[in-house]
């Protein structure tokens, strides 16, 4: 089946209708009378003025000074306010009204300038991160968001701060539930909500009172020790154990005095041994009066983060630079017979095309094939197929929409059991190899694969888990599964690439500047020396951000072929589709235990997916957290056309945690156990029983047990 599109779209353009052009569409008209009305204009009855596709001039009042300026209509408030007026303290994350990251005031309410068009703004202040401060004196709600911590990242929190100034113009003397409602909106992927909480409150005077810092004696899991805070008590070594006196002669000869360090939780805590040089002052007693060690210490980027100084990548704005724009394949699997960039080319403002060679990403096959096709072979929707760099942004998509495509549609498969049948879509023809994980364990060399399962990876211990199993008196077997779970960053991947005669220079929104550099400096035969990777601050990336990705490549080709700067950065969409999630997975436990409830065998087969890539396996959980007489685990990656996964926090422990502690609590019904006393049976770690022990105080635990067996 061959399929002839234009920018890679399913339907022609005359007929596609998304949901952002419906809203910029329906808005022009009621813009157009807004803008005549500002100006004085008059408009005839029953006609309406057509406004674009060229320019109109505007008055905008931003942070009280009146700006004038000629925009398209289809422009944004936020991209004038960021591309025009160079205030890039408002951000864009989604860029369809979702996340609140683009928040300014239009007059005195909180409204998203991704779907606000500028010349909606006409006659209305604009306020946006930059205009609350005075100089350096931050306005209240921003010192507040500094002295409370309520940032991370700090991508989303210029969106956060304005919600909540806001908030309090109209409403000084704010409850948390108001707080809580005029965020609403606003999405931290950091999670630092309950900071932002308590700032909000603060700069409105009507916040709780919080303890202070500890007056006169230190508790005994608080000392400080030679210079350097330690938790816990700290002792000389004393004792007569053969190991101790060994110490002991040791310190007289070398200067030196070996302490011991209690350190963990309270009612957990564990001796640690360490040296420290004779020359180091006594610790302190507990009376000691101190006055940096034990302090609070404001974040050193705080006020950069609240004012929208704060330069992240997505902010980088140089000279001449191009906006670019890709086009992504429609399909999840497709070879790719024609791609014609000719009417792109003639569009306005174009100063470059390009036409993708090579896909980073994927697992690489490991028996290459004699001849290398033409076009990259698509194994999942959004894959890159070519890419624009024009003047603006508007250019380049107008541009990416008038590229040629003409692709071949294949079978695909998007489901681990629909995978594993026997006459699957194949995702890749012949064995694969991958350098490192895409998001979990397995991803080891030289491992058997049949279709599109690769595996299995084996570990554990020496233990015979079915004579384990046939032993044990209480024994469960069950499936868990767990879906994909996407990084959602709020400032997406992207990169501002930088070609020039002596090297290049990147601006990346990464988490490793290095890995940037190698795969640059490999794929474009450069020395390191000659890749420059610039990262300030980077908006979230919990993983994902390793690598230059396509963008970075794309980006860096379309700056060699233009001669100029190249600002790349992915939509929401893409985002989702082709640079990584958490893998998902099927896990199939069988749990032994003797009637007292310890453990004899624990054995995992897991089939997890990275999509086109491997590395989603997911047994260190059971590898490592409870022990057994025998223990086994087997990981196999399947197959699928979907877009790689990628590293995430812990990555594999959170799919393997799930299913062995909801094994757990399942083989506990069937003991008769309380599921917290038979954790703690097999998991005599101090930290972690001192956790649990934390954690059923706080949930009130017995109690709720006692109601549920009376009740």
């Amino acid at each position: 089946m061959r399929s002839p599109l234009r920018g890679g779209a399913r339907m022609s353009d005359e007929t596609k209708l998304t949901r952002r052009g419906f809203v910029k569409g329906a808005g022009l008209a009621a813009s157009a009378a807004a803008l005549l009305e500002g100006a004085g204009g008059k408009q005839p009855r029953g006609k309406a003025r057509k406004l674009g596709p060229g320019e109109v001039e505007i008055s905008l009042r931003v942070n009280g000074v009146d700006r004038r300026i000629s925009v398209e209509p289809r422009q944004t408030l936020a991209s004038v306010l960021r591309d025009r007026l160079h205030l890039t303290g408002t951000k864009i994350g989604c860029d369809r009204g979702a996340c609140g990251a683009c928040t300014v005031m239009l007059g005195d309410a909180a409204v998203p300038s991704c779907l606000t068009f500028a010349l909606d703004a006409v006659g209305k202040p604009v306020t946006t991160i930059e205009g609350l401060a005075r100089g350096e004196q931050l306005a209240p709600i921003q010192a507040a968001f500094v002295a409370h911590d309520a940032l991370q990242c700090g991508f989303c929190t210029p969106g956060m701060v304005m919600s909540c100034h806001a908030l309090l113009q109209r409403n000084p003397h704010p409850t948390e539930d108001d707080v809580r409602q005029a965020v609403a909106g606003n999405t931290c992927r950091c999670g630092t909500y309950p900071k932002v909480f308590e700032a909000a409150l603060a700069a409105a005077g009507t916040a709780p009172a919080k303890a202070g810092p500890p007056q006169g004696d230190l508790p005994a899991t608080a000392r400080a020790a030679s210079g350097a805070t330690a938790f816990g008590n700290t002792s000389p070594v004393e004792g007569g154990t053969a190991e101790t006196d060994a110490a002991k002669a040791q310190d007289k000869g070398s200067g030196e005095a070996s302490r011991t360090f209690q350190v963990g939780l309270p009612g957990a805590l564990q001796a640690k041994e360490r040296k420290v040089p004779g020359s180091e002052p006594p610790a302190w007693d507990g009376s000691a009066q101190l006055q940096i060690v034990g302090q609070k210490v404001p974040r050193i980027d705080g006020p950069e983060k609240v004012t929208g100084r704060a330069r992240y990548c997505f902010d980088v704005q140089l000279p001449g630079m191009l906006h670019a724009a890709v086009v992504r394949s429609p399909y999840a699997h497709a070879r790719i017979r024609n791609v014609d960039v000719s009417a792109a080319e003639r569009m306005p403002g174009v100063h470059a095309t390009y036409v993708v060679e090579q896909l980073l990403g994927p697992a690489e096959l490991k028996l290459k094939p004699a001849t290398r096709d033409k076009y990259p072979h698509i194994r999942y929707e959004g894959a890159p197929v070519a890419a624009v760099a024009a003047a603006t942004a508007a250019q380049a998509e107008d541009a990416a929409r008038a590229v040629r495509v003409e692709y071949e549609v294949l079978p695909h498969v998007a489901d681990i059991d629909d995978a594993r049948k026997p006459g699957a879509p194949l995702v890749f023809e012949s064995p694969v190899e991958q350098k490192g994980s895409a998001g979990g364990g397995g991803a080891a060399k030289d491992v058997p694969q049949q279709g599109n399962v690769r595996g299995p990876v084996v570990g554990g211990n020496d233990g015979d888990v079915e004579k384990a199993l046939a032993g044990s008196e209480v024994r469960l077997e069950q499936e868990y599964r767990t879906e994909v779970q996407t990084h959602s960053a709020i400032e997406t991947h992207g990169v501002v690439a930088d070609w020039r005669e002596d090297g290049a220079t990147l601006y990346a929104s990464t988490q490793g500047i290095h890995s940037v550099q190698d795969e640059i400096a490999t794929l474009f035969k450069l020395p390191k020396s000659k890749v420059r990777v610039i990262c300030e601050f980077t908006g979230g990336g919990f993983g994902a951000k390793f690598g230059a990705g396509n963008h970075g490549v794309i980006a860096l080709h379309l700056s060699r072929k233009a001669k100029r700067p190249v600002r790349l950065f992915l939509d929401r969409r893409a985002e989702h589709l082709a640079v990584g999630n958490r893998p998902s997975s099927i896990q199939r436990l069988r749990l032994g235990a003797a009637k007292d409830g310890t453990f004899q065998a624990i054995e995992l087969k897991a089939f997890g997916s990275a999509g086109c890539a491997a590395g989603a396996g997911c047994a260190g959980p059971v590898k490592n957290l409870y022990p057994a007489k025998a223990v086994r685990s087997e990981e196999n990656d399947v197959f699928l056309h979907t877009g790689p996964a990628a590293a995430f926090r812990a990555p594999g422990h959170p799919q393997g945690t799930f299913a062995l502690e909801q094994a757990i609590d399942e083989l506990a019904e069937k003991l008769g156990m309380d599921p917290i006393a038979l954790r703690d049976r097999n998991d005599a770690h101090p930290a972690r029983r001192e956790e649990r022990r934390i954690g059923r105080e706080k949930f009130g635990w017995d109690e709720l047990r006692k109601r549920r067996d009376t009740g």
